[in-house]
């Protein structure tokens, strides 16, 4: 890389580290240009070299989030439900790198159309456990609702910080096979309600 591209670089992660230090701290159309160029410490005309706006910012920073997902485009998270213990991982591997952009894009959903993208990608890999090719609408909708509560649940808990990636991939399974009551009274020290447990034991006995 010559010098001049490693200075267009450089000036290109010093703008989009101050716009995200903002960006943390209040909502984009609240952003001003001069305050990133004051935070960067960079001529206002230095950033119309690099971006046209503050949303172009915004873009490449969703564009790099993007990008990451591109790592699980593979047929190897996609075989079989045994196969989400390497998914699981992958995707702990990129909330880990990039946990600050995912935290306020995607948990705290600073900007909806994105952060429903983001989830809908990462649905989309998730292993394949049934056939839905020919099933009914309402079929194919249950379980694109099912797949989407998956998503949801381990980008929670990997944002918490309370879970190492097995806990996630055990709590997992155990909600999918076992199910949920069963799953969050073996796994903590959770003690159910006695008209839950009265229930719960009416329902085995069924």
């Amino acid at each position: 890389m010559s010098t001049y591209d490693n200075a267009k670089v450089n000036t290109k992660k010093k703008i989009a580290d101050a716009f995200w230090e903002l960006y943390k701290q209040k909502p984009i159309e609240k952003i001003t240009i001069k305050e990133i160029t004051i935070l960067s410490q960079i001529h206002r005309a230095t950033f119309y070299l690099h971006y046209q706006d503050i949303y172009m910012v915004l873009q490449e920073i969703e564009k790099h989030l993007i990008h990451e997902l591109s790592s699980l485009d593979s047929n190897d998270y996609r075989n079989s439900w045994n196969d989400m213990d390497n998914y699981a991982r992958k995707v702990y591997e990129i909330f880990e790198r990039d946990r600050e952009y995912i935290h306020y894009l995607i948990i705290e959903n600073r900007e909806p159309k994105f952060a429903a993208h983001y989830k809908e990608r990462l649905n989309q890999m998730l292993p394949e456990i049934f056939i839905t090719e020919g099933c009914s609408k309402k079929a194919c909708d249950a379980f694109d609702i099912q797949c989407a509560i998956i998503v949801e649940m381990f980008l929670q808990w990997v944002d918490k910080g309370n879970f190492l990636v097995d806990e996630c991939i055990q709590l997992i399974e155990g909600i999918m096979f076992r199910g949920f009551f069963p799953t969050m009274l073996e796994n903590f020290d959770l003690k159910p309600t006695t008209e839950i447990e009265n229930f719960l034991h009416t329902y085995e006995c069924k």
